[in-house]
C-alpha cells in the first residue's frame, strides 16, 4: 500500500514537473499580444451655442457617448495617418476589421474611458493608440465645431429677418409722415414709430447675442482630457504566463496519477 502510494506521488510529481516544462517552453512558440491603454475623459461642454436649431434634426452630441473610438471613420483616418494597408499589405476592408479587434472601449465613470490597444508587435500597439486619442480629439471637436456653426448660421437668419421687418417699420413711418392727414394719421404714426424701436432694440440684442455665441464657439479646441497617456508596452498580456503554467502542471499532475493508476490495475 505504501509502496503503491509512493508510486502515486512520485510519478504525479514528476508529471507535474513535466508538464510544467512543457507549458513554460509552449511559451516561446505561442504568439505573443502586446497592450497599450489610456485613460481618456470627455470634457462636458454646456453651451447655447450646441443647441438644435428649430427645424434641424442632426444634433451631434446626441450620438452615443464614445462613437468616436471605434466609429468607421475613427478607424479609417488612422488607417490613412498610418498608412496600414501598404505596412500590413491588407486591404482597406481588412485593416478596419484588424483596428475593429484590436482597440477596446470599456466606459469607467461618467465621461472616462479605458481605451486599450492590443497587437503582436509592441510598436504597433502604441502607435496605433497615439493615432487614436488625436483622432477622437480631432472628430470630437469638428462635432463641437460643427454644431456651433449650424446654431451660429440659425442666428445669422434670424438676423437678417429681423433687419428686413426693421426696414419695413421705418418705411412705413416714412409713408406716414409723408401723409397730410395729422389728425387721422396721428395714432398711427405713434403706433409705428415705438414698433419701429422695439425692433430695433431687438435687433440690437440679436446681434450682440450673436457676437457673444460667436465668441463662446471658439472654446471648443480641447474636448478631451487624457488621465493616463498610452505607453510603450513592456510585456506582453497574451498568453497568461500563470494560467499556461497552471494548465500544464495541473494536466501532467493527472497524467501521471492516470499512469500510475493504469500500471497499478495491470500488476493486479
Amino acid at each position: 500500500m505504501s509502496r503503491n502510494l509512493s508510486q502515486f506521488v512520485i510519478l504525479g510529481f514528476l508529471g507535474a514537473f513535466s508538464g510544467a516544462i512543457l507549458a513554460g517552453t509552449s511559451l516561446f512558440f505561442i504568439p505573443k499580444r502586446y497592450e497599450s491603454s489610456m485613460e481618456i475623459r470627455r470634457v462636458q461642454i454646456h453651451s447655447e451655442v450646441l443647441k438644435t436649431p428649430p427645424g434641424v434634426m442632426y444634433f451631434a452630441t446626441e450620438m452615443p457617448d464614445g462613437w468616436y473610438f471605434r466609429s468607421r471613420n475613427s478607424f479609417e483616418l488612422i488607417s490613412e495617418r498610418l498608412k496600414l494597408p501598404e505596412r500590413w499589405n491588407l486591404s482597406e476592408y481588412e485593416v478596419l476589421k484588424e483596428l475593429r479587434k484590436s482597440v477596446r472601449v470599456e466606459p469607467k465613470r461618467e465621461s472616462i474611458y479605458h481605451i486599450a490597444v492590443s497587437r503582436l508587435d509592441p510598436d504597433e500597439a502604441y502607435e496605433i493608440a497615439n493615432s487614436l486619442q488625436e483622432v477622437a480629439r480631432d472628430r470630437l471637436t469638428k462635432m463641437y465645431s460643427d454644431s456651433a456653426d449650424r446654431y451660429l448660421n440659425y442666428l445669422r437668419g434670424e438676423i437678417t429677418d429681423q433687419s428686413n421687418k426693421v426696414v419695413e417699420r421705418k418705411l412705413v413711418v416714412a409713408s406716414l409722415l409723408k401723409i397730410d392727414l395729422p389728425e387721422a394719421t396721428s395714432a398711427n404714426l405713434e403706433k409705428a414709430e415705438e414698433e419701429l424701436r422695439e425692433d430695433q432694440a431687438l435687433l440690437a440684442k440679436m446681434k450682440q447675442d450673436y457676437e457673444s455665441k460667436k465668441r463662446e464657439a471658439t472654446n471648443f479646441s480641447n474636448p478631451l482630457e487624457v488621465l493616463k497617456s498610452p505607453t510603450l508596452p513592456k510585456m506582453f498580456i497574451y498568453p497568461r504566463v500563470d494560467r499556461v503554467l497552471a494548465i500544464g502542471t495541473v494536466s501532467g499532475l493527472l497524467i501521471g496519477l492516470a499512469v500510475t493508476f493504469f500500471f497499478s490495475a495491470a500488476k493486479r
